[in-house]
């Protein structure tokens, strides 16, 4: 067993003193499993493409991640309005029909357009977007890390907020729109209770988007499964190139730099598919 340990991860004589893993035919081999798995699981998902039902994306989880943000700063939580979330569903069905990815709208519609047409009348609003993500977590920490939309999560005037969270065609491919609307009321109606959770009557659209997140509950837990894969493997052989370097070099071993090359490029294209697989874009 140690001797099968040490031709495929040591430098030895059974290897030419280069560890079997790293050679270029064995290194081709595990990319392709990769390539493999997750063209398998896009499959499994019904699409090439990553949709907001094959993923851990949901209302509820983004307004528990945004109000915890708030109550980490001393801010109050949010109140969750339906007529926000009808808004920003408007605001997201309307980019995804006339195809554009911003704030405001070819024609000049601008965000709060959507909120007026609902009935909401507002003191202040304001508005975050998000597409392409694969997690609720990633939407809200991408929001954090950006001025702007963090400004929009901690302004203290805010008291309400709705999201839509849609899967269409964008720009010529499948894209996953999350939009945020904020803000504070101008008038509070006394027979129109406000609650902070996120009840059935609430958001169906939302409830429809759970059903969905359930009945392929398997898929996204193996999608999850293959990041974490392409995640070790980048480490195990980022060590296991560490580990042949450092014995090469104790041992005065001469190597064709061209190998070296090979493992390197290797490791950076599996780096690179792991970074645009959990990339998505806000504005």
């Amino acid at each position: 067993m140690f001797n099968i340990f040490r031709h495929f991860f040591l430098p030895h004589e059974s290897n030419n003193y280069r560890a079997r893993i790293l050679h270029l035919d064995i290194l081709s081999l595990i990319l392709f499993a990769l390539m493999a798995a997750n063209l398998y699981i896009s499959y499994l998902s019904g699409d090439l493409s990553v949709t907001a039902a094959s993923k851990n994306i949901t209302v509820q989880e983004l307004f528990k991640l945004t109000n915890e943000a708030r109550k980490k700063y001393g801010l109050s939580e949010l109140t969750y309005s339906d007529k926000l979330a009808q808004a920003a569903t408007l605001k997201a069905r309307h980019m995804i029909e006339n195809n554009y990815w911003a704030h405001y709208a070819p024609d000049g519609t601008s965000p709060w357009e959507f909120i007026l047409k609902v009935g909401y009348e507002y003191e202040y609003a304001g508005e975050n977007l998000a597409r392409n993500f694969l997690f609720s977590k990633d939407i809200v920490n991408a929001w954090m890390k950006s001025p702007s939309h963090r400004e929009n999560i901690l302004k203290k005037e805010y008291t309400e907020v709705g999201f839509a969270v849609e899967d269409g065609v964008l720009l010529g491919k499948p894209t996953t729109l999350v939009v945020q609307f904020f803000a504070k009321p101008l008038f509070i109606s006394a027979d129109s209770p406000q609650t902070k959770g996120i009840t059935a009557q609430s958001a169906p659209e939302n409830n429809f988007l759970e059903k969905k997140n359930s009945s392929i509950q398997k898929v996204y837990k193996t999608k999850e499964q293959s990041f974490n894969i392409s995640l070790i493997s980048i480490l195990f052989i980022a060590f296991v190139l560490l580990a042949d370097y450092f014995v090469a070099l104790k041992m005065n071993i001469i190597r064709n730099t061209s190998h070296n090359l090979i493992s390197f490029i290797f490791l950076a294209t599996v780096i690179l598919g792991v970074i645009i697989a959990s990339n998505g874009a806000i504005l």
